[in-house]
């Protein structure tokens, strides 16, 4: 049987030799991500989950979606959960549940139809032009309400009914940001940036010399109080750190939530601010400014506030769809000594990156996307 302990610390999750820990002993993950609808119905569930052994990783990655945990309000079917959870130890795997809460690529596609009906309880984000764009702001308390009570459930019932602890680790929504602009300019939004920066926000800031925003700051002086526009020149940096704010502070709410409700390591990952190798319209990596990227996330020029603002996250992860990974995997692995590379390119060059975050960075595990996808070579 495995197990995830405590830390000496008392904080969530186990960890030996900078791994996490299965019956004890450092398990590094060598994973696979199926696509995001092959958790959807339990015959998706069993093909991909096969594929997943048959390509001889030990631990498959799937997504819970939200809408189909949570069908009407207060009312939860954990059905596909636990056919995960068993078709995964049926299989010898391991499993880490990819929670698609209230974003999933930087949109909302997999809130419930009571979330997406529900515009006056639920705002969504606008952006400069006046444009109401898919996705919930995260100024918006009822959402961030609603994810958190669901992602409690989710947990409790992990804890419930995973005697063998087959779960080891649970992320926290997916590729968090926004899209289409550098801040959120909704009534919400404008509001939080008239008032006084938070002084924790500050402090991270300050204490993260290698961050853009800490030169900017400095740059005009210093401050420690003040609203976002009197301690901060104008520009797409002051709003990326903004949107970081209130991502994290949303986040760290949804996470605490089940963190108090089962003692499992728990991440979030980041689209990268950087172009993506992939060709197409797929939204999975790409663009150097904020908004082309999506602008919150948790990318390294924002990773101290994430890491202030989240306490509940044991790490940040990143997707990498990037030429060059070396120095990303290097600054990933460089904030809490943990790099966890959640998304790889399921290439040769996916491979490569593989052994190189494993071998030179001593990853904590490692994840190709959409293996789902691969077929057995005819005999």
């Amino acid at each position: 049987m495995s197990a995830i302990a405590r830390e000496n610390t008392g904080s969530a999750g186990s960890w030996a030799g900078g791994y996490l820990a299965v019956e004890g002993k450092p398990f590094p993950v060598i994973g696979a991500e199926v696509h995001n609808s092959s958790s959807s119905s339990i015959p998706a569930i069993e093909a991909s989950f096969t594929t997943v052994q048959e390509l001889g990783a030990n631990t498959v990655l799937a997504p819970v979606a939200w809408d189909l945990l949570e069908p009407s309000e207060g009312t939860f079917d954990f059905t596909l959960l636990d056919r995960m959870i068993g078709a995964a130890r049926e299989r010898g795997l391991r499993l880490i549940p990819l929670w698609f809460g209230s974003w999933k690529n930087a949109v909302s596609t997999y809130v419930p139809a009571w979330v997406k009906t529900d515009v006056a309880r639920f705002p969504r984000s606008e952006l400069s032009d006046g444009s109401r764009v898919e996705q919930v702001t995260p100024f918006g308390m009822a959402a961030r309400d609603a994810d958190a009570r669901a992602f409690a459930a989710l947990l409790r019932h992990i804890r419930e009914v995973d005697a063998d602890r087959t779960v080891i680790a649970v992320q926290v929504e997916n590729e968090i940001g926004l899209l289409g602009d550098c801040r959120d300019r909704s009534a919400g939004a404008e509001r939080a940036f008239a008032a006084p920066v938070p002084a924790t926000v500050i402090e991270a800031i300050a204490g993260d010399e290698s961050a853009p925003i800490h030169a900017e700051w400095l740059g005009v002086g210093a401050r420690r109080e003040g609203t976002w526009a009197e301690l901060f020149p104008p520009g797409d940096r002051v709003d990326e750190a903004f949107m970081a704010a209130a991502f994290a502070t949303y986040t760290e709410v949804v996470a605490a939530a089940g963190a108090a409700e089962y003692d499992v390591p728990l991440f979030v990952n980041a689209w990268l601010d950087a172009d993506s190798v992939l060709d197409g319209t797929v939204a999975l990596a790409g663009g150097k400014r904020p908004g082309q990227y999506p602008s919150g996330g948790p990318v390294m020029p924002v990773a101290a506030i994430w890491e202030a603002l989240a306490p509940s996250l044991h790490f940040l992860a990143v997707d990498a769809y990037v030429k060059d990974a070396e120095p990303v995997f290097a600054a990933y692995r460089s904030r809490r000594d943990r790099l966890f590379v959640p998304e790889l390119r399921a290439d040769a060059e996916g491979m490569a990156q593989m052994f190189a975050a494993v071998g030179g960075h001593r990853a904590v595990g490692v994840s190709f996307f959409g293996v789902d996808a691969w077929r057995r070579w005819p005999a």
